[in-house]
């Protein structure tokens, strides 16, 4: 069975996993070498057998070496779009959707630092009786977010709005 492949493209490192028997996670400084984002995403995927989809989340936009948040979704997106080739390729975002590269880059507050909402609708989907609370350790930062069947137990989306509400540390 061909597999789906998560990927969680970070700033300092980049994840992937196909939700069953495989998972990994490779260092990547993405301030110090985003030209070298694609030979990275290439190594991770050839080792799982030709995907069906890739699904990505993103970190990385927020490192430094890209302008605008919108600099780096792109330089993702196109880094993602020459590795899928002819593989379907989608963007998990804030609002708890799955987008298409070309609507990504047009919905940048959604899907920029995406990662953590996809982590947490996932981790309430196994956990769908009662709440609970998840609390995932970066390498710069800390999310506190509480869950409940329905998904992430938050209003605000944006970090600078996790910030604000303690969400985020």
């Amino acid at each position: 069975m061909r597999p789906c492949i998560g990927l969680d493209i970070g700033g300092a490192n980049i994840k992937a996993s196909d939700g069953e028997s495989r998972s990994l996670s490779r260092p990547f400084p993405m301030w110090r070498e985003p030209d070298r984002l694609a030979g990275a995403l290439r190594e991770i995927v050839a080792e799982f057998p030709s995907p069906v989809l890739l699904a990505v989340t993103m970190t990385g936009e927020l490192a430094d070496c890209f302008a605008t948040k919108a600099d780096g979704v792109r330089h993702i997106l196109d880094a993602v779009e020459s590795v899928a080739g002819q593989t379907p390729t989608t963007v998990w975002t804030t609002s708890g959707e799955l987008v298409a590269p070309r609507d990504a880059r047009e919905l940048v507050p959604l899907v920029a630092a995406a990662n953590w909402h996809a982590l947490a609708t996932w981790a309430a989907r196994t956990h769908p009786h009662g709440t609970a609370l998840l609390i995932d350790m970066g390498s710069t930062t800390t999310d506190v977010i509480p869950l409940c069947a329905a998904g992430p137990g938050l209003q605000d989306r944006t970090d600078r709005e996790r910030l604000r509400a303690s969400e985020l540390v």
